[in-house]
């Protein structure tokens, strides 16, 4: 499977001769929006595994230009350079047996619900300022994409369907319910994440009394921690799972 790849800003920087810079820049960035974006999902071939989400925050790479060379293959070269770049970094950030790594170059996450139960535990510790929570990264998107092949939480509908859109702005609890209505039938997986890092009884605590008994509901039989610590502290939003 072609992995899922979006770019949120390309920069490029040409050195060269002063006189031929303008002309350098405008057949570079037309190549860029015309062939570029083929040539790389040629070059990218069988860099998903399936499973990882990786968010990469930067990634530089240096392609000498040809005089001469023909525009498709010089989007061709540059793919190239740009998904070699791409490959080192994603092998930097191996997650192995842990959920997630971060490194200079960006965070991976072992998969989906690694995402949401790190995300969900930022809320819950006052760490949504993260990079890697903020829309430009593309992180939230990516888990809703992922778990577009899983049913919801009633184990009919989808949960990349039945879900809200990223939030623009992340509040604690607002991302807490969100990640716990995107997570779909993953949820219980996602629960018992929380409930094996501690971190059960600080998320429960964010979400209104209906959201947390629905909840409950949704999940059947709760580890014990949970159902002692489930008890609401607020009751002023709209049900999670109506």
């Amino acid at each position: 499977m072609l992995p899922h790849v979006e770019i949120g800003r390309l920069q490029v920087r040409c050195i060269g001769p002063g006189a031929s810079a303008d002309a350098v820049r405008a057949r570079l960035a037309d190549i860029g929006s015309r062939l570029l974006p083929a040539a790389l999902d040629r070059a990218l071939g069988d860099l998903d595994d399936g499973t990882t989400l990786v968010i990469l925050r930067r990634v530089a790479t240096h392609v000498p230009l040809v005089a001469g060379e023909a525009d498709d293959d010089c989007a061709a070269r540059w793919a190239e350079r740009m998904v070699g770049s791409v490959r080192a970094a994603v092998a930097d950030l191996a997650v192995g047996s842990r959920r997630s790594v971060e490194r200079d170059a960006g965070i991976a996450f072992a998969d989906p619900v690694a995402l949401l139960a790190e995300l969900v535990t930022d809320a819950a510790a006052g760490r949504l300022e993260r990079w890697c929570w903020q829309p430009e990264a593309g992180a939230l998107a990516a888990v809703q994409r992922a778990l577009a092949a899983l049913p919801g939480s009633d184990g009919r509908g989808h949960a990349y369907a039945s879900s809200d859109a990223p939030p623009p702005v992340l509040s604690p609890s607002g991302a807490v319910r969100w990640a716990l209505g995107c997570a779909g039938a993953a949820l219980p997986a996602l629960v018992s994440a929380l409930h094996d890092d501690g971190a059960a009884a600080a998320v429960l605590a964010l979400l209104p009394a209906g959201d947390a008994q629905h909840l409950a509901t949704a999940l059947g039989d709760l580890p014990p921690a949970l159902a002692a610590d489930r008890a609401a502290t607020r009751s002023d939003a709209s049900p999670l799972f109506p």
